[in-house]
Order: C-alpha cells, then sequence, then structure tokens
C-alpha cells in the first residue's frame, strides 16, 4: 500500500481521515450488536428473566443497526469522494510530470507501457482507495472489536482463536510473496500485449501491404497466449495459498468450538458463553477470511502503483529557480555535445543563427539535424557545452517561457482529436476567430477546411487520421503562423506538399518568417539555397558553414550534395521490356 499511497496521497494520507475515521465507527457498530446479543443471552438465562430488559437491549440493537446504514453511507460516499477526488489530482499530477521528461524516457519506452500506466495502472490504484479501502479496514478493525469480547468472555478460548489466526500469517506472506512475483511478470505481459495491439492497429495498412498479416498477427497471438499463461498462474498459484490461509482459519473454528465442548463438559464454561462464543468465535474468522481476499487484491493492485511511482521519481528536466528572459533571439550553439543510449550524436557543435535570419541545417540522415532543434526546444538537456536564446542558456528559461517564443512545425505531424479550429489555435487558445481564419489562409489552408462537411468545426481523428498529409502538414503551419513566436524551427516543413501547393506554401513561410530567427532542417537543398547561412552536418558535427554560393565554391560535402540532388532531379524510371 506504501507505493499507493505515495502516488495518490504522496505519503500523507491526512486526506482520508475523515473516511477512515467514519468506516472504523461503522465497523465498531457492526460489532455493537454482538455485545447486546452477549447481555440479551445472559437474561434469557438468568433464573428471572426481565421482559423490559429485553426490549431495551433489542431496541439499542435496533438503533446500532440504523446508525450502520446512515453512517455507513456517510462513509462510503466519503470514500468515494476522497479517493475519486485524488486519483484525479493523481492522474493531472503524472501527466504534467511526463510533459516535464526528456524526450528520452518516451523513446526508451513502449507506447503501450506509458498507455497503460495513464489509464491501466492508475485504474488500479483508484479500485483500492474506492472501493477496498472501506473493506480492509473492516477486515482487521471487526476481527479486533470481537476478540475483545472473546477476552472478556473467556481469555482462554480468546487465546486460542488469536493463536490459529497468527498461525494463517505465515502463509498470507507467502501468499504475498508469490503473488507479487507473478504479478510483476504479469503486469509486463499485459504492457507487452498493449503494445502488440497497438502496433497490429496502429500499422495494419503496412501489414496489409507487405503481406504480413499471419507474422505479425502470430506475433500477436504469442503475446497474447503468454499473457494468459501468467493470467491463470496469478490465480491459481496463490489461490493454492489462500485455500491453505482459509483452512487454517476453519480448523481454528473447528479448535474453538473442541475447547468450547471439552471446558464446558468440565464445568468450567456456562451454556450463555459457550453459545456466545459459538456465535462469535464463527464472525471473528469470516472478516479475516476476507482480509485475506482484500490484501492480495490490494497487493497486486500495488504492483500498478509501483510502475507509477518509478514513473514520477524519474527526473525531470529541472527547472531554474528564478526564470531569465532572452535579451534578444539569436541563437547559439557552444561546444555542444549530446549522447542517446550511449551513441554519441552531436561532438563539439559551435554555431550561431542571428536574429532574424534564416539558418538552414543539412546533412545526411543522422548527422544530428532534427537533435539540434530538440536541443533548443529543450526536449533533452546537453551533456557538454550549451545552447542559449537571446544570450540566455535555454536552461536558465522555465518551460513556459521558453516555449512562448517558440514555433515549430515537425514533418510528423500530430493533430488532437478535436476541431480544426481548435487544432489550429493550439498555440494561441485566446486567438479570434477571424485570426484562425487568416492563419489558415496564409498556410494554404481555408479552402480544403471550407470542403469539410462542418468546416472550421470539422472534428479530426486521433493523431489527424482522417486527413491527408498534406492537409495536416498545412494545419501545422497555420499553428505557427497563427502562434506568431519569435523563433522558428521548421522541420522538412513541405515534405507531404504536393507540387501545386508547395510554392504557396513556401510564400506563406516567407511571410511566417519575417523578421524570425528561423532554424530549418531541409533535404531538399534548392529549399534552403537562399538562406542566410547554412550549417552542413557530418556525424554529428559541422562540417562547414556559410552561404549557397560561398560552401559551392569550397567544393566540400555541401557542393557534392548540391550535385548528387541535381542529378536526382532528372532520374526517370527506366523499362525492363525490350522491344
Amino acid at each position: 500500500m506504501r507505493a499507493a499511497l505515495d502516488v495518490i496521497t504522496g505519503g500523507d494520507i491526512s486526506v482520508f481521515k475523515k473516511a477512515i475515521l467514519l468506516q472504523i465507527v461503522y465497523d465498531i457498530l457492526k460489532g455493537a450488536p454482538y455485545g447486546f446479543l452477549i447481555l440479551i443471552l445472559w437474561v434469557l438465562f438468568s433464573p428471572a428473566i426481565d421482559m423490559d430488559q429485553i426490549v431495551l437491549l433489542t431496541g439499542a440493537m435496533a438503533v446500532t443497526f440504523l446508525l450502520q446504514y446512515l453512517i455507513g453511507n456517510i462513509a462510503m460516499i466519503s470514500c468515494y469522494e476522497g479517493g475519486y477526488t485524488l486519483c484525479s489530482q493523481a492522474r493531472l499530477r503524472l501527466g504534467e510530470h511526463l510533459r516535464k521528461l526528456p524526450m528520452g524516457f518516451f523513446k526508451k519506452r513502449d507506447p503501450g507501457d506509458v498507455t497503460a500506466i495513464m489509464l491501466q495502472d492508475m485504474s488500479f490504484v483508484e479500485t483500492i482507495f474506492t472501493h477496498l479501502l472501506g473493506d480492509m479496514i473492516a477486515a482487521f478493525v471487526v476481527p479486533a472489536m470481537l476478540l475483545v469480547f472473546l477476552f472478556v468472555l473467556d481469555w482462554r478460548l480468546a487465546l486460542a482463536a488469536l493463536a490459529t489466526a497468527l498461525a494463517a500469517l505465515p502463509v498470507l506472506y507467502v501468499t504475498h510473496a508469490v503473488l507479487t512475483r507473478i504479478g510483476k511478470k504479469q503486469h509486463g505481459l499485459r504492457v507487452d500485449t498493449d503494445s502488440r495491439i497497438l502496433e497490429y492497429l496502429q500499422g495494419i495498412r503496412y501489414i496489409k501491404a507487405y503481406n504480413l498479416v499471419g507474422r505479425r498477427f502470430s506475433t500477436l497471438e504469442r503475446s497474447l497466449k503468454e499473457f494468459h499463461r501468467e493470467t491463470l498462474r496469478l490465480e491459481t498459484y496463490p489461490g493454492a495459498f489462500g485455500s491453505c490461509y482459509n483452512g487454517i482459519l476453519g480448523i481454528g473454528f473447528v479448535v474453538i468450538l473442541l475447547l468450547s465442548t471439552y471446558f464446558y463438559f468440565g464445568g468450567t464454561l456456562t451454556i450463555p458463553v459457550f453459545l456466545v462464543f459459538l456465535v462469535i468465535g464463527y464472525q471473528f474468522y469470516q472478516p479475516l477470511l476476507s482480509a485475506a481476499l482484500f490484501t492480495m487484491e490490494a497487493r497486486y493492485m500495488n504492483i500498478a502503483a509501483e510502475r507509477m511511482k518509478e514513473v514520477l521519481d524519474t527526473e525531470t528536466l529541472k527547472e531554474p529557480e528564478i526564470s531569465r528572459s532572452p535579451a534578444g533571439y539569436d541563437i547559439e550553439f557552444r561546444g555542444v555535445g549530446f549522447s542517446y543510449l550511449n551513441t554519441r550524436v552531436l561532438d563539439n557543435v559551435s554555431f550561431k543563427a542571428e536574429e532574424g535570419t534564416v539558418t538552414a541545417l543539412v546533412g545526411p540522415s543522422g548527422s544530428g539535424k532534427t537533435t539540434i532543434t530538440n536541443l533548443i526546444a529543450r526536449f533533452w538537456d546537453v551533456d557538454a557545452g550549451s545552447v542559449s536564446i537571446g544570450g540566455v542558456d535555454v536552461r536558465d528559461m522555465s518551460a513556459d517561457e521558453l516555449y512562448s517564443h517558440l514555433s515549430m512545425v515537425f514533418q510528423d505531424v500530430y493533430l488532437f482529436r478535436d476541431t480544426i479550429f481548435n487544432n489550429i489555435r493550439v498555440g494561441r487558445a485566446d486567438a479570434t476567430e477571424e485570426e484562425v481564419i487568416a492563419a489558415a489562409k496564409a498556410a494554404q489552408a481555408h479552402k480544403f477546411i471550407e470542403k469539410l462537411p462542418e468546416g472550421y468545426d470539422t472534428m479530426v481523428g486521433e493523431g489527424g487520421s482522417t486527413l491527408s498529409g498534406g492537409e495536416k502538414q498545412r494545419v501545422s503551419i497555420a499553428r505557427a503562423i497563427l502562434k506568431d513566436a519569435p523563433v522558428v524551427l521548421l522541420d522538412e516543413a513541405t515534405a507531404s506538399l504536393d507540387p501545386e501547393n508547395e510554392r504557396a506554401i513556401q510564400e506563406a513561410l516567407n511571410a511566417l518568417i519575417s523578421s524570425k530567427t528561423l532554424i530549418v532542417i531541409a533535404h531538399r537543398l534548392s529549399t534552403i539555397a537562399d538562406a542566410d547561412r547554412i550549417v552542413v552536418l557530418k556525424d554529428g558535427r559541422v562540417a562547414e558553414s556559410g552561404t549557397h554560393e560561398g560552401l559551392c565554391k569550397e567544393k566540400g560535402q555541401y557542393f557534392r550534395m548540391w550535385q548528387e540532388q541535381e542529378k536526382a532531379g532528372g532520374w526517370t524510371f527506366e523499362s525492363s521490356v525490350s522491344t
């Protein structure tokens, strides 16, 4: 339960004090009728039966039942309100924490894993505090109260009941250990299964296109079978130990019955005490039987909480105590080194993009171009050197401060499951309808949006699945135009556009980047020939830099890339059929 408490409350259970206190009172009221039962039996077995006293005791018993109902309802509502409220806050806290993590965290984990943590694992933890908390409290408070009654009646039989209960605890401990070991493996397989399902659904187009249906389905089938096997083990193995625990408690009641009979015939136990012990003794073991089930469920759910706590304990990108604002918008890399998964990606990279200029990053795939834009946006922190905007290290700016100065257009565009209108103004929530439409027109998106069934109010499928690649790209560019940030990062922004719209988009981008600092990644060198500065990367290093004309005169790597693209521009298919 410790991990679950840390995830939900940060270890502070004070928020549950009211619910716990009410539950304890409710459980005491559940045990109170047994006290009245003892008194009624005493009266019934007394030489002179006092009916008024019996009526009074039965009336008091009825009052306790009424109080049970009232306080039980209040306790249940309080528990649900506290549990669901805290779990909702925990979900938001987890989401906020994920936002602050470096992108390397997501690169190292399966998408299905992160999804499972946010949805399924959180639901498991939620169940502990909304549905199991009251039952777990009752499973310990009620037996404790009944044990007090038993000691008042006969300390010998009470000790015997306590001894048998304690004898079952080692079995319960072993059960929890087995459940933890199998449960962690089953959790891992569940995550793997979720990931394979997600992979199968998201990649169904490619699976069909490459005729991989059988092979990819067999991967999913194998994952499901392994998950099925471990789930059966999770149910059967701890169940065997649980049955042993229940058996010991059952034997305990038989022992109480035998001892009661022995003491009765020995003359040291009266009929009323004998009868009460039979009733209360049986009720003493019932909550303990339930306790095993509840604690095993809570232990399994706590495994989910441990996975969530692991994420929350992952170190975020550190925020400065006092955020600084940039004095301008020039971008400078000084001796930057960066590694990902022990692979060196950038090595001693230094260059400066002057404010209001266009700086293009070119080079072969894997040379570090996208990594540079990611470091500017501080998706990761550098291992060595510094990245600054306007003379201020990006690590000395808060996330809100940094991102207020940036607009980004990615090659792989992601649109949220929302309207086109809201997707465009994602960077400026207060933008007016006129401003959104103006940005869409500038991005050459207005015409296709108007043709949609509900225009700007058309819902976009998750990730933008209902739009074409070029349409998504234009919506993304409209976002950047609307935000109007002083620094713009473009990662092959026109890659998904058809030739007819590319020129219009280039004109829109020219309007977007007017008087702004632009960092652009381009594979088609013709699109950045007019850049103020071209930085050529190779193997994570700056191979050369300068203008298009200057680099062509040097006849270095850029010149060779230019020539290769000039040749590729005249490439055509050749028929393999001879005539």
